[in-house]
């Protein structure tokens, strides 16, 4: 009696890879569904660290390029999103490193900016993302990403600190340096910002208030 092929959408995360893994004729279809499923998380990943630009569409090719490449590593011990998105973060550090110039400069470009209201979720909260994202572009690399990913990717110290490689105790101090630095950033160029010093996922993320100060 045959059997009808289940379907990759219904599937987890899990037994699609598995299904990658062991090649074959349903193995594109499974990575499909992978890439389906998780790419705009893959894309949000690469837009809050490297800011709206047109090479955030290649670098999520790439990231899935990447993530086919790798498939054996992938241990399904931890969900398939977080090993995919450090895989993003690591391809949107290389390519920061390969900027002259901070990526957020180019968000004074007016196509910039329209293209940065189709990329965000809540286009009411696009003025001030945009100008904390400007604020970002004098953080260092280590602690951008800590305050990215903490404040506008809402992961938790643990889930930080296994993106990053490093200690739970290093994750906290790299946001809390990364939020008084965003704090002094945000002054000199105008705004009044309130970001709160405690590291508490609970605490509220970066925002501002009464607009420019000058």
């Amino acid at each position: 009696m045959m059997t009808t092929p289940t379907h990759p959408e219904t599937l987890d995360s899990a037994k699609l890879v598995e299904r990658c893994r062991r090649g074959g004729t349903e193995a594109k279809a499974a990575f499909e569904e992978l890439f389906r499923r998780y790419r705009p998380q893959v894309v949000r990943r690469l837009t809050h660290l490297l800011g709206p630009r047109a090479a955030v569409a290649d670098l999520s090719q790439e990231t899935f390029a990447k993530a086919w490449q790798k498939l054996d590593r992938y241990r399904a011990d931890a969900p398939f999103s977080h090993w995919l998105l450090r895989i993003a973060t690591n391809m949107a550090r290389s390519h920061y490193r390969r900027q002259r110039r901070s990526p957020w400069q180019l968000w004074d470009r007016p196509e910039q900016q329209e293209q940065a209201r189709t990329h965000h979720e809540g286009a009411a909260r696009y003025p001030q993302l945009e100008v904390v994202h400007r604020g970002l572009s004098g953080l260092s690399t280590r602690l951008r990403e800590a305050v990215v990913l903490f404040e506008l990717e809402g992961l938790s110290l643990a889930e930080l600190a296994l993106t990053l490689d490093v200690s739970t105790n290093t994750a906290a101090s790299r946001v809390r340096r990364g939020r008084e630095k965003l704090r002094r950033e945000l002054t000199r160029l105008g705004y009044d910002a309130q970001v709160s010093s405690a590291v508490d996922p609970a605490s509220a993320k970066v925002g501002l208030c009464g607009g420019e100060t000058r």
